[in-house]
C-alpha cells in the first residue's frame, strides 16, 4: 500500500515554495500565479506567525495575513490550509 501511495503522490503536481520573509501581498501574488500556471488545488502555509507585513505586533501581522489569504482563497476558490505557530514560540 505504502509502495502504490508513494507512486500515485510522485505523479501530482506539488509545488514547495520555500521563499522566506515574504509579505502577504507576495504570498496572494505567487498563489495567483501558480493558480493561472498550474492549476493548483490546495495551498498550505506554514509558520504564517513569520509573514512580515510591517506591523509591530505579531498579531496584527497575522490578521492581515489571513485577511488577504481569506480573499485570495475567494477570488480563486482553492482552500488554504494555515499553520500558525505563534502561540508555540511565545510558550517556550
Amino acid at each position: 500500500n505504502i509502495a502504490n501511495a508513494t507512486e500515485f503522490l510522485n505523479k501530482l503536481p506539488i509545488i514547495i515554495d520555500d521563499s522566506s520573509v515574504l509579505t502577504a501581498e507576495e504570498i496572494m501574488a505567487t498563489i495567483k500565479k501558480y493558480t493561472l500556471k498550474d492549476g493548483l488545488a490546495c495551498v498550505y502555509l506554514d509558520y504564517v506567525g513569520l509573514v512580515a507585513n510591517g506591523y509591530q505586533e505579531d498579531y496584527q501581522n497575522i490578521a492581515y495575513t489571513y485577511k488577504v489569504l481569506k480573499q485570495v482563497a475567494k477570488d480563486t476558490q482553492i482552500p488554504i490550509c494555515i499553520l500558525n505557530q505563534y502561540l508555540k514560540r511565545n510558550f517556550l
